[in-house]
């Protein structure tokens, strides 16, 4: 896990300046690096197949790769701005809020301002980036076995663990805390109507039959009648 603070920056940000970030200078690549970690499954090594170039599940890097990534976002210029722009929302979107490529809310950084994140995932890789532009914080978490789901747990606590030590920021109160859960309301004549005892199904079990043994006689002696 690696995370960074930020301030603003002064960069130009182009297409051109946007492609060689993810091709160059961040490390960033299309093709496996030579000494890629490892992926695991239920404990065991697993070979990660090899994807075609496609715009999901297409890149490689490090944490520190993502750095510059995480810089560029936070700086908010240009592309970066659109990309953390609310798209227009569809009718099945209801309260979900993206931009281009990026979520634009995190219900554990509702307290955070402007949050964008991102996961990705391939059979046995994990990884999620966080910015919160208005706080100058980035955080990126990749891990290398297929049951990583809490990378995106782990990397927003992450965040609300900066905030809280750095801004003094911690998470709002939920509505409900401290508080016992009100009891429903009942008749109680209409509940004095139904007190009874009841039996179901496996209690009404027809009446045990024990068959006698026959009694054993000894030598000697007549058995019994």
């Amino acid at each position: 896990m690696s995370w960074i603070t930020c301030p603003r920056s002064r960069t130009k940000s182009t297409p051109s300046n946007v492609a060689r970030l993810a091709l160059g200078g961040s490390g960033l690549r299309f093709d496996p690096p030579a000494h890629m970690a490892a992926s695991y499954c239920a404990g065991r090594r697993e070979d990660e197949p090899r994807l075609r170039l496609q715009p999901a599940a297409g890149m490689y890097g490090s944490v520190l790769d993502l750095v510059p990534l995480l810089r560029w976002l936070m700086a908010g210029e240009s592309v970066a701005a659109a990309m953390l722009t609310p798209q227009a929302a569809g009718p099945l979107d209801f309260d979900e809020r993206w931009g281009l490529g990026l979520a634009l809310q995190h219900v554990g950084l509702v307290h955070a301002g402007r949050v964008a994140w991102h996961t990705g995932r391939t059979f046995g890789h994990r990884a999620v980036l966080f910015v919160l532009p208005d706080r100058g914080l980035g955080v990126a978490v990749l891990a290398n076995f297929r049951e990583a789901g809490g990378v995106e747990d782990l990397a927003a606590f992450a965040l609300q663990t900066a905030l809280l030590e750095r801004d003094g920021l911690d998470l709002p109160a939920s509505v409900g805390d401290a508080e016992s859960r009100p009891r429903a309301p009942f008749d109680h004549a209409a509940l004095q109507a139904h007190v009874g005892r009841y039996a179901n199904e496996f209690e009404r079990r027809p009446p045990r039959h024990r068959a006698r043994r026959p009694r054993l006689a000894r030598r000697g002696s007549a058995a019994p009648p």
